[in-house]
């Protein structure tokens, strides 16, 4: 565990201006002890993969996560426009970033893994850049899918190829993304993977229009791979001949250098390597979906700190998705309401502030904190914070207010 968290984060450059009380930081444990998803990029056997982010079961789990009665320390509505209580701060933590997400629905493939998330409870995060891919149990060599690029490339012909390097600094940006990185020879690992497409070519603007088609897809990598062209077995075909597949992996966060950390990994002995990985991302210009019986979603630039009025935190690793948070907000009001005190009181959860935070510039994934009360984005006052050698940063920063406020008191 992570006791230390919160005592390395003041340590680390907090500076406040005189607060009346100490500053919300989020529960930076929540995001050390998640589980890490099943996948984090593009896996290096088989074709298409669609749909690996299952909604329906994050929805479950942030149901499912709630258990405990939780209750706030201040009762009441905030004093908004920048005028607030006693309960907050004025912290100044770091840079910000400012992103937010979108919310459609591809079709499910019941033959592609699916990763789900669960509520913070085990290992920490990291990647999952491998350097040998195990034997499988075939005693032939199946051919994998055809690539479209060149066939037989050494590896240093592979890393080396000019036409790889035109495509990656010639492609177009297309309409509504912003470059990120270009011409690199690693693609993207994240918690926030959500699947990827072959293509026929470096094409930037069919791998946007699969992004803009794909549920809360915001930003895409695409490159090249060099790839076996049959599933190598350590008996019959070890190091096969090479093919060349165009890649586009979508993921749900922005994707920056820093997250391009799978670099290739050895399937038996033959070299799979990457070239010419672009990143393109349209986090700053997408708001995300509206959740039933929330009014629309107010972007507040940081992640709210108001500890009066705070109800409790979650963190779901994967791609932004506020959903998980409305979800868990319902359900931790359903509970306090079930089991309101004696004089029929409890806490509503009436606002929940839903956003994508970074660990050292790579997506984590939906931090989720519930407050009782609507607040404006005076009090986003968080935007980063150094925790040891671990920057956290904050992007896709939104606030949901509930439709009907509730009033805490159950009706008789």
């Amino acid at each position: 565990m992570h006791s230390y968290v919160a005592a390395l984060v003041l340590l680390a450059g907090y500076s406040a201006a005189a607060p009346a009380t100490t500053p919300q930081l989020p529960d930076f444990n929540l995001i050390y002890d998640a589980p890490t998803p099943s996948l984090l990029g593009p896996p290096p056997v088989g074709g298409d993969q669609t749909s690996v982010f299952d909604v329906a079961s994050a929805l479950a789990s942030a149901t499912a996560d709630v258990t405990t009665v939780a209750s706030a320390s201040s009762t009441g509505t905030a004093v908004l426009n920048g005028k607030r209580g006693a309960s907050t701060d004025t912290a100044s933590y770091g840079a910000p970033t400012s992103s937010s997400s979108i919310y459609t629905t591809p079709s499910l493939s019941s033959s592609s893994p699916v990763s789900t998330p669960t509520a913070s409870t085990s290992s920490s995060i990291s990647g999952y850049s491998a350097t040998m891919v195990a034997p499988p149990t075939a005693t032939t060599c199946k051919a994998e899918p055809a690539g479209y690029g060149p066939r037989n490339l050494s590896v240093t012909e592979f890393q080396h190829n000019v036409l790889f390097t035109l495509d990656a600094l010639l492609a177009p940006t297309p309409r509504g993304y912003v470059n990120t990185f270009r011409n690199v020879n690693a693609s993207v690992e994240a918690n926030s993977y959500l699947g990827y497409y072959n293509l026929k070519s470096y094409d930037t603007n069919l791998c946007a229009q699969h992004c803009d088609n794909t549920t809360l897809c915001t930003s895409f990598d695409i490159y090249v791979e060099r790839d076996p062209s049959v599933n190598p077995t350590a008996d019959i075909c070890p190091n096969p001949d090479a093919i060349t597949n165009y890649k586009c992996a979508l993921w749900g966060s922005s994707i920056d250098k820093a997250a391009a950390i799978n670099y290739g990994q050895y399937r038996i002995d033959f070299h799979v390597v990457i070239a010419a990985s672009n990143g393109y991302e349209k986090t700053n210009s997408t708001t995300p979906a509206s959740c039933p019986g929330w009014k629309p979603p107010t972007n507040c630039g940081g992640a709210i700190s108001a500890s009066g009025w705070h109800l409790g935190s979650n963190f779901f690793p994967g791609p932004f998705d506020p959903a998980i948070c409305a979800a868990y907000a319902e359900a931790q009001t359903s509970y306090n309401h079930a089991h309101a005190d004696s004089s029929g009181k409890y806490s509503p959860a009436n606002m929940f502030n839903a956003y994508m935070m970074k660990k050292n510039g790579i997506a984590q994934g939906t931090f989720c904190a519930l407050f009782t009360t609507i607040l404006d984005k005076s009090f986003g006052s968080f935007t980063g914070s150094w925790v040891g050698s671990d920057f956290f940063g904050v992007e896709t920063s939104w606030t949901y207010a509930l439709a009907v406020q509730d009033s805490g008191i159950v009706k008789r």
